[in-house]
């Protein structure tokens, strides 16, 4: 057997040699790529990731009210008081009609009663002479026979 040394010479065709030259290179160039290829992935993932979890945490927390609002949010929150405030002057605007249409019923029925005690009692329509006629405003002639003939 033969020793090897700094000194032993070793014969290899130079094509061999440029073959393995090339051959590391493309290896060498192979591992840098994959290698960047794979330190992009894991950056886009974590980006991804860190997307998701604020996203979920907008998801969560702005229904909630507690990452504020938008304009829009705000303009239509007014509109929406004054809407209520509408409503609410209505339903009280409301309430006093239909109060005051009680009101009114009340006061004919007394009224068409009055009318009708008067009729009854002094008769001829309830006109009474020297008073203005009912319809049209015309003077009756003559005298009441009513003790009440005084007022007309």
């Amino acid at each position: 057997m033969a020793a090897i040394s700094e000194n032993t010479n070793l014969t290899i065709p130079l094509k061999n040699i440029l073959g393995m030259i090339a051959l590391t290179a493309v290896a060498t160039m192979a591992y840098f790529s994959i290698e960047s290829r794979l330190t992009t992935l894991e950056h886009s993932v974590d980006m991804t990731d860190v997307e998701i979890k604020s996203n979920s945490e907008f998801r969560i927390l702005w229904p909630r009210g507690q990452l504020g609002s938008l304009p829009a949010d705000a303009r239509q929150d007014m509109l929406i008081e004054g809407l209520e405030r509408d409503v609410v002057e209505l339903r009280e605007m409301q309430d006093r009609v239909h109060e005051l249409t009680i009101r009114i019923g009340t006061l004919e029925a007394l009224f068409d009663t009055k009318i009708l005690k008067a009729r009854t009692e002094h008769g001829n329509n309830g006109r009474h002479r020297g008073s203005l006629a009912h319809s049209g405003g015309i003077r009756d002639s003559g005298n009441c026979a009513c003790k009440n003939a005084q007022r007309h």
